[in-house]
């Protein structure tokens, strides 16, 4: 039998096809992931940086959607309006360049939203790794 996390890795490899067309285009190798399970219109996330996968100053981080779709915003980290986003179920989101430190970003509570949404978020070492001085 194999292991949970070798089970893990077979039935969430489709989901790696779905960035593997963004990897020669950015010159990066994404080999790890990260999911978030928005049960309903109840759970949501607060205004964040991904400075864990981030942290060099320029990053490309792409994000499948999965599910029902919600609204994701993104604003200057500074202050300022925000600008909103709703894709739907197969849509990618790339937040590239200086997004992740110029930029935060989150998906708020939509009430009346009954199906749930995962964001599979792409990670790659190299770029979760800072860079050496």
């Amino acid at each position: 039998m194999l292991p949970w996390t070798s089970h893990a890795r077979v039935a969430l490899y489709p989901c790696f096809g779905a960035v593997s067309g963004a990897e020669p285009h950015y010159r990066v190798r994404y080999d790890s992931l990260w999911l978030n399970l928005y049960r309903d219109g109840r759970d949501s996330t607060g205004w964040h940086r991904d400075r864990f996968s981030c942290r060099q100053p320029e990053c490309i981080v792409p994000v499948l959607t999965l599910g029902a779709t919600r609204r994701f915003l993104i604003r200057p980290r500074q202050g300022g309006a925000s600008v909103a986003f709703s894709p739907q179920s197969g849509d990618l989101i790339v937040m590239g360049g200086r997004c992740q430190q110029d930029w935060v970003h989150g998906v708020p509570k939509t009430p009346g939203t009954r199906e749930a949404r995962i964001s599979v978020n792409f990670q790659s070492s190299a770029q979760a790794r800072p860079r050496a001085s």
